[in-house]
């Protein structure tokens, strides 16, 4: 099979896949609480297991990502991290106890690590130039999930019959659905997603890396290196030219001593030099401004979708049909956000985008920070309607601009060699701001002036951090070209 064959086909598994992790999100959310409370779960145990997926996925996320990196079998990875979430939305489906929807959710996080591997794979197999428009197709990809589950519910709350002993009905079906899913999506994965060699300036880039190591390796051998000597002590008594000089058993020992506290002390500055470069390649200005980024983009968002239904339903007396509305419509602005950056990254900058993206989210905070708190229950529903409605269409444009431009640059400021580690940086870190979002504007949701005052000060913050570090915001060949011209 082609390479451009194996290329499309891979993208079109990629984006079936963040398709149905979107809907995963979609699906379970709605039914969720009345599944607990009929397990004889309280509000506190529910919000246990919502926040349970996340928690998981933040210590399986760091271990995929150092593993893909150093096998670079994506693959294997996304068939290992499925066979999670098969297991988990099973254990989701029998639903025997509150203790095994929670075991469930658990074990579903824990295959979220599957993303991981494959953004990774997305930066490994395509250029600088058109990383951003692959990102954002992923990243659409996972948006119109969201806006498909919805649907998906209105089909799966009319189900009710029994297999066997259990009892398949509108709380437990969704776990069954998307296990039966996950298992197709296994299929999928097997049949037409390959791990596909990397671009040519990766390959490049790894070559010359090769040939470094060749002139270390050369120069040891001459005998300037560390390594020469500490061959030339622990070598074989008979090819030794240290041991005719030792007269004594004592000496023996005392040499195989020294062997083995060097050999501890190659092994020390090893891990020293790892932690360095780990340290070097993420505690960098540019870096921590994405990062940042990344996580108040999530941690807004998450206030944002947390607290609209509680404050439509109070304020403008919303049904749940209402609110539906509002999220595919929501929703569907996103995805024109989306498919808009996927044809405009290829001319304008991820910076520039980015910060476009940062003033539209901005302002819509701004706009809700200002006259949210001066609302009154059911009074002024048009107006105040009319300013929610536009708070929310800029926020709904920004951050998608934000969200995926942040994540394309931080895939292009880092190493080729370890963007199984940085996917998962960036995933910790959203992880992060998923579940601080909906805890705080449950916290606050009766003081809207601080609820949204802190998400203006996060807004103002990180754009004025963006402005500071606007110069290094640049992709490495912007940055190795214009060292060149100095």
């Amino acid at each position: 099979m082609e390479l451009r064959t194996r290329k499309r086909l891979t993208y079109v598994v990629t984006s079936i896949y963040f398709l149905l992790g979107g809907a995963e999100f979609a699906v379970i959310l709605p039914t969720l609480y009345p599944y607990v409370k009929s397990l004889h779960g309280d509000e506190f145990f529910y919000g246990v297991t919502l926040a349970a997926f996340c928690i998981s996925s933040l210590f399986a996320n760091p271990v995929f990502g150092h593993v893909v990196d150093r096998m670079k079998k994506t693959k294997s990875m996304v068939l290992v991290t499925n066979m999670f979430q098969i297991g988990g939305n099973f254990m989701y489906f029998v639903g025997t106890s509150k203790y095994m929807l929670l075991g469930g959710r658990l074990v579903t996080g824990i295959g979220m690590g599957g993303g991981v591997a494959i953004y990774a794979q997305l930066a490994w197999m395509s250029t600088e130039e058109e990383r951003t428009a692959v990102m954002s197709i992923a990243m659409a990809c996972r948006q119109f999930g969201i806006l498909a589950g919805p649907a998906l519910n209105i089909f799966l709350r009319e189900i009710n019959f029994q297999i066997g002993p259990f009892n398949v009905n509108q709380l437990s079906v969704p776990g069954l659905f998307l296990a039966v899913l996950w298992c197709v999506m296994q299929l999928v994965v097997i049949v037409m997603y390959f791990d596909l060699p990397p671009v040519q300036e990766v390959t490049v880039s790894d070559e010359a890396s090769t040939a470094d190591n060749v002139n270390i390796s050369k120069s040891a051998q001459d005998g300037s290196g560390f390594g020469y000597q500490f061959n030339d002590i622990c070598s074989n008594d008979s090819d030794s030219d240290v041991m005719p000089l030792l007269s004594t058993k004592a000496s023996k020992y005392q040499t195989i001593t020294t062997c083995t506290d060097r050999e501890s002390i190659s092994q020390q500055h090893s891990i020293r030099r790892r932690l360095t470069s780990i340290t070097d390649e993420y505690l960098r200005e540019e870096i921590v401004v994405l990062l940042g980024i990344i996580f108040i983009i999530f941690f807004n968002q998450l206030v944002l979708e947390s607290v609209i239904v509680p404050l439509s339903t109070k304020y403008f007396g919303w049904s749940a049909v209402d609110n539906s509305y509002f999220y595919c419509g929501s929703a569907g602005l996103a995805m024109s956000a989306y498919v808009t950056i996927q044809r405009v990254s290829k001319r304008v900058s991820d910076r520039w985008i980015m910060a476009i993206g940062l003033v539209f989210g901005t302002s819509g905070v701004c706009l809700l920070t200002i006259f949210t708190p001066q609302m009154t229950p059911l009074h002024d529903i048009t107006r105040n309607t009319i300013i929610v409605m536009f708070a929310s269409a800029f926020l709904t444009l920004g951050f998608p601009c934000a969200l995926t431009t942040s994540t394309s640059l931080i895939s292009k400021l880092t190493s080729m060699k370890m963007q199984g580690v940085t996917q998962a940086i960036r995933r910790i870190v959203s992880n992060f701001g998923i579940i601080m979002g909906p805890l705080w504007s449950s916290a606050f949701f009766g003081m809207l002036n601080i609820m949204c005052g802190v998400m203006l000060g996060l807004q103002i913050m990180i754009l004025a951090m963006v402005i500071l570090s606007f110069r290094k915001l640049k992709e490495k060949s912007f940055l190795k070209q214009n060292k060149d011209e100095d």
